[in-house]
């Protein structure tokens, strides 16, 4: 993912198809244990880092780190986990545009 990603004009169409894959996103796997550094959790690491916020609910925060299964999942933890302990991957096809493309939702 870019350091800085640039100015773009937000394609509405591709958020939609974005947040589509999301209400069917599913875990691959659960790892037992806290998180590891070699799984790229935070941003700073390269990991992604996807806020939801919902009208009248609290947000959700989904961190999607460093690939594993021979790049088939991205190590994943949620914010509406146990932080210590809720470690998961989830399918790379989801995320991966937007991991190596800061400008993935532009028009």
């Amino acid at each position: 993912m870019a350091k800085a990603p640039g100015k773009y004009d937000l394609d509405p169409a591709k958020v939609d198809r974005f947040l589509d894959t999301m209400t069917n996103l599913r875990a691959k796997a659960f790892l037992p244990g806290p998180p590891k550094p070699e799984y790229k959790l935070v941003p700073e690491a390269g990991g992604l880092e996807v806020k939801l916020e919902l009208d009248g609910a609290p947000g959700i925060v989904l961190f999607v780190g460093a690939a594993t299964d021979s790049d088939a999942s991205y190590f994943a933890q949620t914010s509406t986990l146990p932080p210590n302990d809720n470690i998961f991957t989830v399918l790379s096809d989801v995320f991966k545009p937007y991991k190596d493309n800061s400008g993935a939702f532009a028009k």
